[in-house]
């Protein structure tokens, strides 16, 4: 079905909708945490009596799950988030600029890596059934802005990031996420470590740095999807390279 504007304004949203749930999600595990802690844990003490003569031990590894889920739910978050974005960018390209489909080159890269997809080209995989390639694309590793950019840039233009956040700020949040890919691996993979073998910290003040990391990751999603918005609503494929 074609992408009218109108569709185009509900996609949107939907996303829009969508990044807002799944980072709040991350957000409020710091908040969880803390209630428990100002209340001194005591309505879990009430339902679980036995836990009454060792709340202090069980503190620690209470606030190093919720610090490490906090982590885990926004790094997460942020990636797919990334990733539907580009999905339907590449489902709307595809649509209205057939004849510039050849633009995609990092998708086909991705598509040929994959050789159980059975794709040597952009037309085999168009000619594949949408919710399979919509499976494709889910399977993209956002894990580094840098990747993500080249995508984007194959249908917004080289330097789409830059022109969306201004250079200093693209640099600034794609370390800050490098920073929290690592950490999500630390986390997952090596018990809370990092490769160097330091433990992950998990203190008040990690809770708070994470928080306000989400309030600004959220604000720079929402922005990308604002003028990725903007740019379809204005036909901005005739313009794009």
């Amino acid at each position: 079905m074609p992408y009218h504007k109108t569709s185009l304004k509900t996609m949107f949203g939907a996303m829009d909708q969508t990044c807002l749930v799944m980072i709040d999600r991350s957000m409020w595990f710091g908040q969880t945490f803390q209630a428990l802690n100002d209340d001194e844990f005591q309505i879990l003490l009430r339902r679980y009596p036995d836990l009454r003569n060792g709340d202090k031990d069980f503190r620690e590894p209470l606030r190093y799950a919720f610090s490490y889920a906090q982590r885990v739910f926004l790094c997460s978050a942020i990636e797919t988030c990334l990733v539907y974005h580009y999905a339907n960018s590449a489902a709307l390209f595809i649509q209205r600029c057939p004849d510039q489909i050849s633009r995609l080159t990092n998708l086909l890269q991705f598509l040929k890596k994959r050789k159980r997809y059975g794709v040597k080209t952009l037309d085999d995989w168009i000619g594949l059934d949408w919710d399979l390639r919509l499976t494709h694309l889910r399977e993209l590793q956002f894990s580094r802005l840098s990747v993500a950019s080249c995508f984007f840039d194959d249908i917004y233009g080289v330097g789409w990031f830059d022109s969306v956040w201004g250079a200093d700020a693209h640099a600034t949040i794609s370390a800050r996420y490098s920073d929290y890919q690592d950490l999500r691996n630390g986390i997952l993979h090596r018990g809370g470590e990092t490769n160097s073998g330091d433990h992950i910290s998990a203190d008040g003040r990690g809770f708070e740095s994470v928080f306000n990391d989400a309030l600004a990751f959220r604000d720079a999603i929402l922005t990308l999807s604002r003028r990725c918005y903007d740019w379809w609503r204005n036909d901005g494929p005739s313009t794009g390279h």
